[in-house]
Protein backbone atom coordinates (compact mmCIF):
# COMPACT_ATOMS: atom_id res chain seq x y z
CA UNK A 1 0.00 0.00 0.00
CA UNK A 2 2.88 2.34 0.60
CA UNK A 3 4.13 2.52 -2.91
CA UNK A 4 0.31 2.99 -3.84
CA UNK A 5 0.10 5.95 -1.58
CA UNK A 6 3.64 7.69 -2.34
CA UNK A 7 2.09 7.75 -6.25
CA UNK A 8 -1.07 9.52 -4.80
CA UNK A 9 -3.06 6.60 -5.65
CA UNK A 10 -6.13 5.67 -3.07
CA UNK A 11 -5.31 2.47 -2.33
CA UNK A 12 -9.38 1.72 -2.11
CA UNK A 13 -9.72 2.27 -5.89
CA UNK A 14 -6.38 0.69 -6.85
CA UNK A 15 -7.95 -2.65 -5.81
CA UNK A 16 -11.37 -1.97 -7.04
CA UNK A 17 -10.06 -1.74 -10.21
CA UNK A 18 -11.06 -5.14 -12.11
CA UNK A 19 -8.54 -5.69 -14.86
CA UNK A 20 -11.00 -8.32 -16.85
CA UNK A 21 -14.19 -5.70 -16.56
CA UNK A 22 -12.12 -3.92 -19.94
CA UNK A 23 -14.27 -2.79 -23.01
CA UNK A 24 -11.05 -2.46 -25.07
CA UNK A 25 -7.01 -3.34 -25.26
CA UNK A 26 -6.79 0.44 -24.65
CA UNK A 27 -8.53 0.43 -21.93
CA UNK A 28 -7.20 -2.67 -20.44
CA UNK A 29 -3.85 -1.91 -21.07
CA UNK A 30 -3.85 2.00 -20.24
CA UNK A 31 -6.38 1.95 -17.49
CA UNK A 32 -6.24 -1.50 -15.62
CA UNK A 33 -3.07 -3.47 -16.28
CA UNK A 34 -0.04 -2.51 -13.64
CA UNK A 35 -1.60 0.67 -13.04
CA UNK A 36 1.70 2.18 -11.22
CA UNK A 37 4.23 1.18 -13.79
CA UNK A 38 1.31 2.69 -16.71
CA UNK A 39 2.10 5.58 -14.11
CA UNK A 40 5.37 5.81 -13.90
CA UNK A 41 6.45 5.30 -17.41
CA UNK A 42 3.91 8.05 -18.41
CA UNK A 43 5.05 10.53 -15.85
CA UNK A 44 9.14 9.55 -16.62
CA UNK A 45 9.03 8.34 -20.49
CA UNK A 46 6.44 9.35 -22.23
CA UNK A 47 5.11 12.89 -21.47
CA UNK A 48 8.81 14.01 -21.81
CA UNK A 49 9.75 12.29 -25.12
CA UNK A 50 6.02 13.69 -26.45
CA UNK A 51 7.10 17.11 -26.46
CA UNK A 52 9.88 16.63 -27.59
CA UNK A 53 9.44 13.64 -30.40
CA UNK A 54 5.74 13.96 -30.24
CA UNK A 55 3.13 11.15 -29.59
CA UNK A 56 4.11 8.28 -31.75
CA UNK A 57 7.99 8.83 -31.27
CA UNK A 58 7.43 8.95 -27.54
CA UNK A 59 5.34 5.81 -27.54
CA UNK A 60 7.55 3.83 -29.33
CA UNK A 61 10.48 4.95 -27.46
CA UNK A 62 8.29 4.33 -24.32
CA UNK A 63 7.43 0.20 -25.21
CA UNK A 64 11.47 0.29 -25.30
CA UNK A 65 12.21 1.10 -22.43
CA UNK A 66 9.27 -1.17 -20.97
CA UNK A 67 10.66 -4.11 -22.82
CA UNK A 68 14.29 -3.15 -21.55
CA UNK A 69 12.56 -3.37 -18.15
CA UNK A 70 10.66 -6.65 -18.63
CA UNK A 71 14.44 -8.12 -19.60
CA UNK A 72 15.99 -6.82 -16.92
CA UNK A 73 13.29 -8.35 -14.19
CA UNK A 74 13.55 -11.87 -16.39
CA UNK A 75 17.99 -11.76 -15.85
CA UNK A 76 17.29 -10.92 -11.81
CA UNK A 77 14.58 -13.46 -11.25
CA UNK A 78 16.33 -16.18 -13.36
CA UNK A 79 19.74 -15.19 -12.73
CA UNK A 80 20.56 -18.64 -10.67
CA UNK A 81 19.23 -20.91 -13.98
CA UNK A 82 21.59 -19.48 -16.44
CA UNK A 83 19.48 -16.45 -18.03
CA UNK A 84 21.51 -14.13 -19.59
CA UNK A 85 20.19 -11.02 -21.41
CA UNK A 86 21.84 -11.34 -24.39
CA UNK A 87 19.89 -14.86 -25.00
CA UNK A 88 16.64 -13.00 -23.35
CA UNK A 89 13.54 -12.86 -24.81
CA UNK A 90 12.44 -11.28 -27.97
CA UNK A 91 8.73 -11.71 -27.29
CA UNK A 92 8.80 -7.54 -26.85
CA UNK A 93 11.15 -7.11 -30.05
CA UNK A 94 8.74 -9.22 -32.57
Amino acid sequence: AAPLLAQGVAVGEAFLNPVFAAHSPKEFWGQRWNRQVNALLRRACFKPLASVAGPAAAALLTFGVSALFHEYQFALTFQGGGYRLRRGSALFWA
